[in-house]
């Protein structure tokens, strides 16, 4: 078989590990946590959380709609709203032609002017993919490239202008049959400067 045949698109560079989190639930948690979700129908989704952690207790309310959940190209839309009124969004739009726009905002207090937000152009290619974001304090590029069949890596640099200062992630993703392995080196991320995840599928 070709190589061509075996080649398949990356996705972006923040979603590298988007699969083991939204299966597991696999995430830094600065103590006890619980998690419930339900699928109200193929498009809707509604979960809650409560976790316990040193400063007390507190719980969330999240949902999200998609158009194709299965599709690593879908349209949807996600929020998450907490007890203490802090409130989290994100989302993508399909716009054809391989180009999709990312958003994503988070409000920690009812005060607007304390909002962060960012939107991320981006373009898949056949075997790569590039996006440029712009948001709160920040600018950056991202490129991940598929290495071999099922197999992708990348990078992302961000410019900070208030610190001038360049920072870098990196990860990468890898699966062979019911296996997949992925990694991330974040050190803008104080709790998760980097993270390995092992999958096995019990599906296929």
């Amino acid at each position: 078989m070709a190589y061509n045949n075996l080649v398949r698109k990356p996705p972006a560079f923040n979603m590298l590990n988007n699969q083991l989190k939204s299966i597991t639930g696999i995430e830094p948690v600065p103590g006890f946590r619980i998690d419930l979700t339900t699928q109200i129908s193929r498009h809707l989704q509604l979960g809650g959380m409560w976790e316990y952690n040193k400063k007390g207790s507190g719980f969330a309310l999240n949902t999200a709609l998609a158009v194709d959940p299965l599709s690593q190209e879908n349209t949807y839309v996600a929020a998450t709203y907490h007890h203490d009124g802090k409130m989290e969004s994100k989302g993508l739009l399909n716009l054809g032609w391989g180009f999709n726009l990312n958003g994503e905002a988070m409000f920690p207090s009812p005060d607007p002017r304390r909002a962060f937000w960012a939107a991320e152009l981006g373009k898949s290619f056949d075997n790569c993919y590039a996006g440029v974001k712009c948001g709160t304090g920040m600018r950056s590029f991202n490129f991940i490239q598929t290495i071999f069949n099922n197999c992708y890596a990348g990078f992302e640099c961000t410019y900070m202008p208030h610190l001038r200062d360049y920072f870098w992630n990196l990860g990468a993703k890898m699966g062979l049959g019911d296996h997949t392995v992925f990694t991330n080196y974040m050190p803008t991320n104080p709790n998760e400067s980097l993270s390995l995840g092992y999958m096995f599928s019990v599906l296929n």
